[in-house]
This record gives structure tokens, C-alpha cells and sequence, in this order.
């Protein structure tokens, strides 16, 4: 097994799940993927954003929308009918620096690292990054909280 630039190899298929864990700079787990297990050369992308905003279960068609079905656990996901959201519900980009990768398979683990760089046309410095993703990390807890009622 070996893992570098979003691929990985593997000498067998199947024998359990992969995981990939993208920790940061202080440790802490940005964001958690599962990879599919296939014998060969695997790719999984990450798209440099920390996990997203739980999915809210609303048990009722939108006001005005009774056409609009439950499904059938008795519920629909939030669209953008209900609010002016967009789809996806994405987190928060991660700031510029060096993030661990971590692909474990049958209690096998393999690390590397990747570096994340800054957009060459922000004009923001780090400490602005690491303000709005602080921002925007407190947004994504604070709607989870809600999703949770």
C-alpha cells in the first residue's frame, strides 16, 4: 500500500474499507473519507474543506408546495425552495499550511502530507484566513446544533 498526490495503491481488493483522515496542522481531524478498495491504483479527492453541515430532516412539504413528497422514512431533505441556500451545505475551506493524510485499511495505516497554499489573488492575510474559517467553523457547528433539535 502507498498513498501520494490523491492516489493510493493497493496490492488486493475488498479485505475491509478504506479510510482517509485529513488532520491539520495542531492534530485535529479536518475531515474523514471513505475510498473505494479495489486491487490497483485508487484516487480520492478532497476537496480542502473541513466536514460539512449535518443534512436537516424536515417532516413537511414547503408552505404552498404539497406536490413536494416525503420520502419514505417520513422526510425530505432542506432545498433551496425552503431557503435561499445552495445545495451541498459545504464546510469550510481550510487556511494555507501543512495537513497530514492518513489512509488506514485493516489496521493498516500510511501517512503523507500535503501543503495547501494560498490563493495567489487573495488578498487576505493569514490571520483573516484563520479568522473566517474560525467564523465559519462556529456557523457550521451552530446549524448542526440546530439539525440536531
Amino acid at each position: 500500500m502507498w498513498i501520494g498526490d490523491g492516489n493510493y495503491w493497493l496490492a488486493e481488493g475488498g479485505g475491509g474499507g478504506v479510510t482517509v483522515v485529513i488532520e491539520g496542522p495542531q492534530g485535529d481531524t479536518i475531515r474523514s473519507l471513505t475510498g473505494p478498495s479495489r486491487a490497483g491504483l485508487n484516487r480520492l479527492q478532497w476537496d480542502l474543506r473541513y466536514e460539512p453541515t449535518n443534512q436537516p430532516r424536515l417532516r413537511t412539504p414547503p408552505p404552498g408546495m404539497d406536490w413536494v413528497p416525503l420520502g419514505p422514512e417520513g422526510w425530505r431533505p432542506l432545498r433551496t425552495w425552503d431557503l435561499d441556500l445552495f445545495r451541498g451545505h459545504l464546510g469550510p475551506r481550510v487556511v494555507p499550511g501543512t495537513y497530514t493524510v492518513r489512509l488506514t485499511r485493516g489496521g493498516v495505516e500510511q501517512s503523507t502530507t500535503v501543503e495547501v497554499l494560498k490563493d495567489p489573488r487573495s488578498t487576505g492575510t493569514q490571520a483573516d484566513l484563520e479568522a473566517q474559517v474560525a467564523l465559519g467553523l462556529t456557523m457550521r457547528d451552530e446549524i448542526n446544533s440546530i439539525v440536531a433539535m
